[in-house]
């Protein structure tokens, strides 16, 4: 049934961007992108074990580039106009339309292909010595605990300059006042997770692992931002539903898991909608637990209309620009600690300025400042999206081979990594990065790579479990078996 669905989708998709390519009509490309997203997450659904980064990334497009327009519709409005008149008069809501569907289109095609011949083994051998994996697990626990202690104190100042001043002004105000050690080691603590949860620890740990994560978003929740909380919330669920297909006899995302999620996710939904105005201290009428959740989505969706809006006005951004694209690894090693080291570089700067907003590769910084002007300078900003970066810098051809290789490595990542325990952790630092690309840059899931924050403690964890198994330093006993999933003891 599911596979009739998904053609029925699939066909209906291509009648209708056929019909709308002739006509030019609005409505018609808007249905063919909800059609192909349907059969996008149909598809992800009969396999999820296997696509679940794939079926979460198609809930990211979603909600961020496709639900806007379709409630504006629904609720009669007119979606074109809405775009237009709220953000940029030269918003191309049309290249718009068609670049979703055609991205959407060639994710499937990519994850379809990433599918061919993959392997049947789904049981991850991380390939290493009894004495690797636990010198990696072990030290990579103890610095991810170290660094969740810095998190918190990161978090309680946090908290203590939200009490005094509004949600807009800690955006615009902010600054830290603890030493800048006290961040650099907070920000350990994504990476040594990742080390951590890569050896296949038992179900146990990897739960007061990931629950301690998602913990520790929690002040920057109560502070008004949301992202790094429900980021955290969708990494733990991609990390069981992946354990499943890659673990062994005992089942991690079950019956109980299953019901949890059942019950809280329109809880948390609605939480979240209500928290757009709480944060505010702006009082909400509500009228039913439905339009709260759908006011969510709908404001969660700007960013299709910030997409629309640098279609419309690319040709006016920065010319001294590289690429979008790669423009994260391009300012990292330009502008960045490694720039200013080697080159004697000037960085850009801290925050929205005019350095970042005319110079410098970052779409969001320059989109915002091309189309918010003073606004920007305090503290405002419109974001990104890969799929905007790639075609400025490479038109459709390049979104059709950035799509496709994105959805082959959807598929596929877990499967290249499964007799390899570094690249497994690489693996899982990718997530969040693809989840956000929507609204993020499109090399968002592999910028970590430059940034010292994970070379510091990948080199710790690593360097100090090759020289433990190497036995130049003893630490556990002799043990030559192969690791197959391995619990904590």
């Amino acid at each position: 049934m599911a596979v009739i669905m998904q053609n029925i989708c699939l066909i209906l998709a291509s009648l209708f961007f056929c019909i709308s390519l002739l006509l030019g009509n609005y409505l018609l490309l808007l249905l063919c992108s909800v059609m192909m997203w349907s059969n996008n997450m149909i598809y992800a659904v009969r396999s999820i074990n296997k696509r679940v980064i794939f079926l979460f990334l198609n809930i990211t497009i979603g909600i961020f580039l496709l639900f806007r327009p379709v409630i504006d519709y629904c609720i009669g409005n007119d979606f074109v106009s809405v775009v237009k008149n709220s953000y940029c008069s030269k918003a191309d809501v049309w290249t718009g339309l068609v670049l979703l569907c055609v991205a959407l289109f060639f994710l499937f095609c990519g994850t379809v292909i990433g599918g061919i011949n993959e392997v049947r083994d789904n049981i991850w051998h991380i390939g290493k010595s009894y004495k690797f994996v636990y010198s990696v697990r072990f030290i990579s626990l103890v610095i991810y605990c170290i660094s969740l202690v810095f998190s918190f104190i990161l978090g309680y100042e946090q908290i203590q300059f939200r009490q005094t001043h509004s949600y807009t002004d800690y955006y615009i105000l902010y600054r830290s006042h603890l030493p800048y050690f006290v961040y650099v080691i907070a920000s350990f603590t994504r990476y040594c997770m990742c080390f951590f949860l890569a050896t296949l620890p038992s179900k146990k740990y990897a739960f007061i692992v990931l629950a301690f994560y998602v913990l520790s978003t929690i002040p920057t929740l109560i502070v008004g931002a949301r992202s790094d909380f429900v980021a955290a919330l969708m990494f733990s669920l991609i990390y069981y539903i992946l354990r499943d297909l890659h673990g062994h006899s005992k089942m991690w995302f079950g019956k109980i898991e299953r019901i949890l999620l059942i019950i809280f996710v329109p809880l948390g939904l609605f939480f979240l909608g209500l928290y757009n105005y709480l944060r505010d201290g702006v009082f909400y009428s509500i009228d039913s637990f439905f339009n709260v959740i759908l006011d969510l989505f709908y404001k969660q969706g700007v960013s299709f209309a910030w997409f629309c809006s640098g279609l419309g006005v690319y040709e006016s951004l920065p010319q001294n620009t590289v690429s979008y694209t790669f423009g994260g690894f391009i300012d990292y090693l330009h502008y960045g600690v490694i720039g200013q080291i080697l080159w004697g570089n000037n960085g850009l700067g801290v925050g929205n300025n005019l350095m970042r907003g005319e110079m410098g590769n970052s779409m969001a910084h320059h989109l915002s400042y091309l189309l918010l002007g003073d606004a920007y300078l305090q503290g405002h900003g419109c974001g990104s999206s890969g799929f905007l970066e790639v075609f400025v810098d490479y038109g459709y051809i390049g979104i059709i081979i950035y799509c496709v290789l994105l959805g082959i490595f959807c598929v596929r990542a877990f499967n290249f990594s499964q007799y390899n325990l570094i690249k497994l952790s690489l693996v899982l630092l990718t997530i969040d990065g693809i989840l956000y690309m929507p609204r993020a840059q499109a090399m968002q899931p592999f910028l970590f790579v430059l940034q010292l924050q994970f070379i510091c403690p990948f080199i710790i964890c690593f360097g100090y479990a090759l020289l433990i198994s190497s036995g130049i330093v003893h630490l556990w006993k002799n043990n030559a078996s192969d690791v197959h999933g391995v619990k904590l003891s």
